[in-house]
């Protein structure tokens, strides 16, 4: 039995630190003589406490007599009050053990050596005493884990709540981060190296890869294409799956309209491979790309219930390609495919769609073409001229006589060149570079600068303010490019040119107001929010008239007067606002192109390459694959708010939605996209409650 005493060891620092230097200053010959104040057995713990408390003193001794220089006499002045000062041990309890006491009874044997009946007994003895405290025995638990070397109980929990991906969040994380197949399967392979077996095999990826191609899918060595039909079939099936859950929601659902954007554009600067056409024409060429895309944007009931919006309807994820060749963009071939298009669109038939439930849909197909930049709108319209408006023929020079922007002369030629929408990301880059024009010519103040004087003041004019640019915004602006395709008058040149509107009008010395009022224009027609399309008419002509006022000697470009003087109109003719129908994701899936034949095709032959090529675009836009992780994309966008100008020009949205637009830049040629950073610098949080 032991016997609990009280035996305190009380010493002086002064007759510890006497002790210390007359034994040549040893740590043990004082801990041995410390301990042998005590008259009474102690057991180890105690016995290693005063060891640990002797060599505390010990160190505090020779840290300071260092800086003492090691003088002891020095050392006993300045710490005086310390050396007066005791050591105190208090030794309570069990410090020593009566030998003549014998353990009765059997021996207690610990939680590890005992039975499962005992282990439940001594588990509920520590619970009654701590109270039945979870929290306190789950903390209790991990450090005692951690102590005897064992995993912490916290990690153990993680690892219980690890959820492996499904095959299509490991396609979407995939394509997300544009790895390669080597690439994936190295990081499974680590992954699975440190017992973290999330990822599923690529052969999994695969056969949900296989899932996001539509049926059809025909490859040649310059052409890859599926039907329009196809194509539309299994956008609808994969947003039904998608959204199966609002299926369930609204059980009267029996028709249902698919609503989307269309378009082609074409690219240059594609690499040159050193591969010949075997069996196409002679005269193809691979540095030329030309695209038809088509973008779902919303699934809608027979009463305009939204079944499905897209989110992000200017982000490369949504856009899927129709058809991709290898042919020069000219007006020829422009009307060719536009031809091909309406054929198809004439000849489509709704869909019947069955879900797990043998609930049957109907589907119609509801196709607007505005994904085209304002040189397939010229050709489209008939607008010989590219000084001419599209819309309603005018020329230069009755932009500069004619100060009504209501005016007879300003009528359109015909309702379907409403229809084709504003195409606002090549906006941006007109007004901007219709600003730097009439930047170049103040102090001339003439349209058409033909005597070399002036010719010469606007070519010094123009390299000072390329200079200020410069040096101010950090913008580099009428400058070609090395590849000598396309300018540096981008979209994110000109977004962060009218950004800074005071900055920019000072250093044109353009007038700030006038640009403040094309600022507000382009945020409101590259909003993805319903403009009030009286306000806008209004507030189009008060700008018209100002500019008209400020600059009466240089004409609108075409983009100018387009937007200002049938910008209401074109609203009023589409039933979704024009930033939803933009054509940033088609612009900006030129460089994806580029990218994923030089990175992720096959090289071996033109076929495959362009097989790959095609089908990657496919698998990366599927609208269900593209959904998974859309709001984390969404939040890393960078974002602005709207300006309260654009706020009086929107009307207020019935539903709450994040809209977003993924920005790209624009010009006829793809080498003008600059996607270098992917920011949307206009996106707003409504925030309005639903009736």
């Amino acid at each position: 039995m032991e016997n609990e005493v009280e035996d305190n060891i009380d010493m002086s620092h002064a007759e510890m630190l006497e002790f210390w230097l007359a034994n040549n200053r040893q740590t043990e010959g004082l801990a041995n003589f410390v301990l042998q104040q005590s008259h009474r057995k102690l057991n180890q713990i105690m016995e290693e406490s005063i060891r640990k408390k002797i060599k505390n003193f010990v160190a505090y001794v020779n840290f300071h007599l260092n800086k003492c220089n090691r003088m002891v006499t020095r050392f006993k002045t300045k710490h005086q009050s310390w050396l007066s000062s005791r050591m105190q041990l208090q030794l309570k309890a069990c410090n020593f053990v009566d030998e003549s006491a014998k353990t009765v009874g059997r021996p207690r044997l610990c939680y590890d050596d005992g039975s499962s009946r005992l282990k439940r007994k001594l588990a509920a003895e520590v619970s009654a005493d701590n109270g039945n405290n979870a929290n306190l025995l789950v903390h209790a638990a991990a450090v005692a884990a951690k102590k005897a070397h064992l995993k912490n109980v916290e990690e153990e929990k993680k690892e219980a709540k690890r959820v492996p991906y499904t095959p299509e969040e490991a396609l979407d994380f995939l394509i997300e981060n544009s790895f390669t197949k080597r690439q994936y399967m190295n990081i499974r392979q680590h992954s699975k190296n440190r017992n973290c077996d999330i990822y599923p095999s690529y052969n999994k990826v695969i056969a949900a890869i296989e899932k996001c191609r539509p049926k059809g899918i025909c490859i040649t060595e310059s052409v890859a294409s599926v039907p329009l039909q196809n194509l539309l079939k299994h956008i609808v099936e994969r947003i039904m799956l998608l959204q199966s859950e609002v299926l369930n929601i609204y059980a009267d659902i029996s028709e249902m309209k698919l609503i989307a954007s269309y378009g082609f554009d074409g690219s240059t600067g594609q690499s040159l491979y050193k591969q010949n056409f075997v069996l196409d024409a002679s005269d193809t060429l691979d540095q030329s790309l030309f695209v038809t895309t088509l973008i779902p944007l919303k699934l809608v009931d027979s009463i305009g219930r939204v079944i499905w919006m897209n989110r992000s309807p200017q982000s490369v994820r949504f856009c899927r390609p129709l058809k991709i060749e290898f042919v020069k963009e000219t007006k020829t071939h422009i009307l060719k495919e536009k031809a091909n298009l309406d054929l198809e669109i004439q000849n489509l038939l709704p869909m019947v769609y069955e879900d797990a439930n043998k609930q049957s849909y109907t589907i119609s197909f509801e196709l607007k073409m505005t994904l085209i930049d304002g040189k397939v709108l010229n050709i489209l319209t008939g607008t010989n001229s590219t000084q001419s408006c599209p819309i309603c023929g005018a020329k230069p020079m009755q932009f500069m006589t004619i100060t009504d922007l209501e005016s007879d002369n300003f009528i359109p030629k015909s309702p379907q060149a409403l229809e084709y929408g504003v195409s606002p990301l090549h906006a941006w880059i007109r007004f901007f570079e219709f600003v730097l024009k009439i930047g170049y010519r103040i102090g001339i103040n003439k349209w058409q600068v033909r005597g070399p004087e002036d010719k010469e003041k606007m070519s010094a004019r123009k390299v000072e303010i390329q200079g200020k640019l410069w040096a101010v915004l950090g913008l580099h602006v009428d400058k070609p490019k090395a590849n000598g395709s396309g300018s540096t008058n981008d979209g994110n040149t000109a977004r962060k040119a009218f950004l800074n509107t005071d900055t920019f009008a000072s250093i044109l010395g353009f007038d700030p107001e006038v640009l403040r009022d094309f600022y507000i224009i382009l945020i409101t027609i590259s909003c993805n929010f319903e403009i009030d399309v009286q306000k806008f008419k209004n507030f189009c002509k008060k700008a018209g008239s100002l500019y008209m006022e400020k600059y009466p000697w240089y004409p609108m470009s075409a983009t100018v007067h387009k937007v200002l003087a049938h910008g209401a109109q074109i609203i009023a003719a589409s039933s979704l606002p024009l930033g939803c129908l933009a054509e940033n994701a088609s612009e900006a899936r030129n460089k994806f192109y580029k990218k994923d034949r030089r990175s992720h095709a096959r090289q071996n032959s033109r076929i495959n390459t362009m097989t790959d090529v095609f089908c990657r675009a496919l698998d990366s836009s599927d609208p269900l694959v593209s959904s998974i992780y859309i709001q984390q994309r969404l939040l890393q966008n960078k974002k602005h708010t709207y300006p309260a100008e654009v706020l009086e020009l929107l009307r207020a949205p019935n539903v709450n939605f994040l809209f977003n637009n993924v920005n790209a830049d624009d010009d006829d040629k793809e080498d003008d996209l600059d996607t270098s950073e992917c920011i949307d610098i206009y996106s707003f949080d409504l925030d309005v409650e639903n009736d």
